[in-house]
């Protein structure tokens, strides 16, 4: 459940970066360019950190998948404090399809269609004191933060 929850609240982040990122323009090729150069400069935007990219088929699927792997940004990591000093041993990786793959009729239209095809898979925990139920209570915090 706590697991579950997290990926929950690590999505809510992660769609809340990227539309920053793209500045509210829903074209696809602007969300793939933003979200190329984020990835290629490990950009921080908002409260997560853009790590790297690489595009894979899952199962015996036609369809290619970009997997982009995030973490939480430093300026978050500096407010968490000593009780959850593991928190950078977090990374999720968000998962779209890439569209050129797809069947024309299954494409999407706009980077939000494409963002509902969107799964999001949390990296086990590796090392360190840290549970899922800390990271939820965490990320609930987090959550409270405006951007200024």
């Amino acid at each position: 459940m706590n697991k579950r929850k997290s990926v929950e609240l690590l999505m809510e982040i992660t769609v809340q970066a990227l539309a920053e990122l793209v500045s509210g323009d829903e074209g696809i090729g602007t969300f793939v360019l933003a979200k190329n150069h984020a990835v290629s400069t490990r950009k921080i935007v908002n409260k997560v950190q853009f790590e790297e990219e690489w595009q894979q088929q899952i199962d015996d699927s036609e369809v290619f998948y970009v997997f982009t792997t995030l973490k939480l940004a430093p300026n978050i990591l500096q407010i968490a404090g000593s009780k959850y000093q593991d928190l950078n041993r977090v990374s999720w990786n968000l998962i779209v399809p890439n569209t050129f793959t797809l069947e024309p009729t299954q494409r999407p239209t706009n980077s939000i269609e494409l963002l509902m095809m969107a799964k999001l898979m949390l990296e086990e925990i590796q090392g360190g004191h840290f549970s899922y139920e800390e990271l939820v209570e965490f990320l609930q915090i987090i959550s409270r933060i405006r951007k200024r």
